[in-house]
């Protein structure tokens, strides 16, 4: 019989309207360095499902950092936000557009660095993210 370790999530109620939050239990993993963690570094990220009932590992860009915080966006390959045209050093496999909303992570919770998108990109991205 195995025993396989699944990873417990603690959702809070977000401290600010739009913004998910979700809260690792366990860090079992090792964290990416939160200095490689800049705005514009596509990642794959624990995603919390906006109900609270669950997570998906999805690509994302880091929007902005906070302290501890991260605060990343999801990619899409439907039209609904700004769209990565320069795909060359992102690490992401096609067309894709970024959602409009933002999702705050514990940086246990970002696996991988995959790529950055390109300062043509990031310049209609922050447009879209107003701090």
């Amino acid at each position: 019989m195995s025993h396989t370790n699944h990873r417990r999530k603690k959702y809070k109620t977000p401290a600010r309207p739009g913004i998910r939050i979700a809260q690792t239990d366990s860090k079992s993993t090792k964290p990416v360095a939160l200095s490689r963690l800049v705005p514009g570094t596509v990642v794959y990220a624990r995603i919390p499902y906006r109900d609270g009932t669950g997570e998906k590992v999805r690509p994302a860009v880091v929007i902005r950092k906070e302290g501890q915080k991260i605060f990343v966006t999801t990619t899409s390959s439907g039209l609904r936000g700004p769209e990565i045209i320069e795909h060359a050093g992102t690490g992401l496999s096609r067309r894709s557009h970024l959602r409009l909303d933002l999702v705050e992570v514990a940086r246990v919770d970002v696996l991988d660095i995959i790529g950055e998108v390109s300062s043509d990109d990031w310049a209609r991205i922050v447009l879209a993210f107003p701090s």
